[in-house]
């Protein structure tokens, strides 16, 4: 539950804007354990968490968890504790055989969860290293640092589950910890339900003292407070800005509405009436708020959530839009455990609702496809690519990418000329109206009702318009699919270096949806995959740029071009 700011026992405005969660990882997570208490996490919300484990609920386009854990898997971690109970642990087990098959994961069942400690009690033999202890329904803004003992505090006072008065010296290191408040002192902070132990044997040992302490009075600080008692313990405080439970209904829908996910230039806010406002300080915002206006005066309304229209002065970009409850494509794609054949059905369903954009009407003469086609797959390419960093990797003529030779980019540029002038050639053939980003991410989902919504069009082809070449939305559902845009923007895969031009790089999970189930039903729709995986490969080298906070994510998008044009060199 989000709480109100309290700074010496005075309340402060809950307008600050919140800040978004996640989890800045300082220090190698190899050698390290992630212990998940997880067994109390069907009294929350009854009965949707019992269909779907809170910390699996979506936040940022992601389970809640999984914030955290491909993090720390990136950073080395190999070796997870689940404390579940006999309704949750099924469901658990899938996603996280689905997602991380390659860890070293021990679910221990609780049938009836009492307290902390007694969880832990449970699961106490199978901690051997040092460990991240996690309540499973906590989402919060911490710093790890392995170096010491840890516990991350907020000074935001709330009804939290086991709550845990916290003091430190000006050293930040904790001189109490205590679920009983000295009133002598009004300076307290409030632990939130994670920390780090370093000294495993020690802790073990404040465990097993602990049998002699009654059940009425165990609680996780009497562990704590024998814990610091011992000379070869000291234990840090890190302190967070934001702390939510997704325990309860209110948690769970702060931990939404502040920390929807988003580009460094956008930001989002939901109010209490479901009204979605997007802001941002690019002026191509302008070009989505067209888009959704001309839409809007056709049926084709019915594809996005209602709009509400632009926000704000003329010097203002933002917009209102329905907030809609879904599940992006995207999250279903990379996170769950959906079959090939009902992929199949997805696919083919989502056709239909793409279908009725792009065939809705023709582009107009006045709209000059072939000129716009040209300034969007060759002159913002050259544009964009100029714009890396990284010429020298452009500049190879080869590139050995898992073992498998590459032309480089500028051979593959030069060579696909002509293919990409017969596709700038034939574009009037394929104008229409289009979404400009159809990508899984911009995708809405409803599985029961099989309803799709499409959100944050791009609004540009070459010029503000709701018109383009239908082959660029086709190639960003590829790009998805196939390219596995979405795997690489959560982080879920690694890469090695092992010369200047020969690069190794794997996903986390090996249970990938099948492309060829994606592209056969394009082919039943007499699409050329041929046309669309070149586009597919524009689009990659194209946002390179874009994405220069993650060089790692910029590194695999050139990985993904390069082995899309080179396919096309050998067709």
């Amino acid at each position: 539950m989000k709480t109100k700011t309290t700074n010496k026992s005075k309340k402060v405005s809950n307008s600050k804007k919140a800040k978004k969660y996640g989890y800045n990882i300082n220090g190698c997570a190899s050698g390290k354990q992630l212990v998940v208490l997880m067994s109390r996490s069907t009294l929350g919300i009854s009965p949707l968490d019992y269909t779907q484990p809170m910390c699996l609920l979506s936040i940022k386009q992601k389970p809640a968890l999984f914030n955290i854990i491909t993090k720390l898997v990136k950073n080395g971690l190999e070796d997870i504790v689940f404390v579940v109970n006999p309704v949750n642990k099924p469901v658990i087990e899938i996603f996280m055989r689905k997602n991380y098959p390659r860890l070293h994961i021990k679910y221990v069942v609780q049938k009836e969860f009492k307290n902390t400690v007694m969880s832990l009690r449970l699961c106490e033999k199978y901690i051997s290293k040092p460990f991240i202890l996690l309540n499973g329904n906590v989402v919060c803004d911490v710093n790890m640092d392995f170096s010491t003992s840890w516990a991350a505090v907020t000074n935001q006072d709330g009804d939290y589950f086991e709550k845990l008065y916290v003091r430190s010296n000006k050293a930040g290191y904790i001189t109490y910890i205590s679920k009983e408040k000295d009133y002598s002192y009004n300076d307290y902070e409030y632990a939130v339900g994670m920390y780090y132990i370093d000294k495993v044997a020690v802790f073990k040992n404040c465990l097993l003292k602990s049998a002699f302490v009654t059940i009425n009075n165990l609680d996780f600080g009497v562990i704590l407070k024998f814990y610091l008692s011992k000379l070869s313990v000291s234990m840090k405080k890190y302190e967070i800005e934001y702390y939510y439970n997704t325990n309860t209904v209110s948690g769970l829908v702060d931990s939404m509405r502040n920390n929807m996910s988003g580009r460094s230039f956008n930001n989002f806010n939901i109010n209490e009436y479901g009204v979605i406002t997007k802001t941002s300080t690019e002026k191509k915002l302008l070009s989505e708020i067209n888009w959704y206006t001309e839409i809007g005066k056709t049926p084709l309304a019915l594809l996005c959530p209602h709009f509400l229209g632009r926000k704000g002065g003329p010097d203002t970009y933002s917009y209102q839009l329905e907030y809609m409850d879904y599940t992006s494509l995207a999250e279903y794609f990379v996170y769950y455990p959906i079959s090939d054949i009902q992929w199949k059905y997805i696919f083919e369903t989502l056709l239909i609702f793409a279908n009725s954009l792009w065939n809705y009407e023709k582009a107009p003469d006045t709209f000059d496809i072939e000129k716009n086609t040209t300034k969007m797959y060759v002159d913002k390419t050259n544009e964009r690519v100029a714009k890396w960093e990284r010429q020298d990797l452009l500049d190879l003529d080869m590139v050995i990418v898992n073992n498998k030779p590459l032309h480089g980019f500028r051979y593959c540029w030069k060579a696909l000329q002509s293919r990409i002038q017969n596709i700038i050639s034939s574009s009037r053939e394929f104008a229409g109206v289009i979404h400009g980003d159809l990508c899984f991410g911009n995708i809405l989902y409803a599985p029961k009702s099989s309803i799709f919504k499409f959100i944050d069009p791009r609004g540009n082809f070459g010029e503000d318009s709701i018109y383009g070449d239908i082959r660029y939305d086709i190639a960003k559902l590829r790009h998805s699919y196939h390219g596995l845009f979405d795997y690489i923007t959560s982080d879920l895969f690694s890469i090695k270096q092992l010369a200047v031009n020969k690069f190794d790089y794997k996903f986390l999970t090996t249970h990938i949806p099948n492309y060829n189930i994606f592209d056969d039903v394009l082919l039943d729709k007499k699409v050329d995959i041929d046309d669309i995986e070149l586009l597919e490969g524009i689009l990659f080298i194209s946002m390179i740029p874009l994405h220069s906070d993650s060089k790692e994510r910029q590194m695999m998008y050139f990985f993904m071009a390069l082995q899309c044009f080179n396919n096309q060199l050998d067709n």
